[in-house]
């Protein structure tokens, strides 16, 4: 068994870690330090098709491997490990719509969450004195133009 990259994993990897480097790595610390959500990054994330990894190719995702987005939420987590959190959970909810939604649920909402976050706009709601990462998040999403929310709730 082959347990090296191939070439697309390579290119998945270096795409993801240009990425962090450019985009997580400086800013990560003052995110934290000022309970900073970056949806302008989250945005451009979602450009690169990082917020729709593995949401089939039908629905507008990237339909990748769960191996392949573990490579890519790797090196992204070596920039900002709250911000690829956010992404690897936009990516759980949005194959779960994409893949297990009724037919009129897909059609609302496969076009707004995968090829970006643009129409998306997610937040932490816990009260940042009492957040513990990792193991509580509430977050909301609603999408802009109707303001229609849509609440998960995260436990773990």
């Amino acid at each position: 068994m082959d347990f090296n990259f191939n070439e697309d994993q390579r290119q998945f990897a270096e795409l993801a870690r240009q990425f962090a480097a450019d985009e997580l790595t400086p800013f990560a610390a003052k995110w934290d330090e000022e309970h900073h959500f970056p949806k302008d990054v989250i945005q451009r994330a979602g450009e690169l098709g990082f917020c729709s990894l593995y949401s089939p190719e039908s629905e507008g995702g990237m339909g990748l491997s769960r191996l392949d987005a573990s490579i890519i939420f790797e090196e992204l987590s070596k920039g900002c490990t709250a911000t690829a959190a956010m992404l690897t959970i936009h990516n759980m909810a949005t194959w779960m719509v994409t893949t297990w939604g009724t037919e009129a649920l897909r059609a609302q909402w496969s076009e707004p969450l995968t090829p970006n976050l643009a129409p998306v706009v997610m937040r932490r709601r816990s009260p940042p004195r009492q957040y513990v990462r990792g193991v509580s998040m509430s977050l909301m999403a609603a999408r802009c133009l109707s303001r229609a929310p849509v609440r998960l709730s995260c436990w773990w």
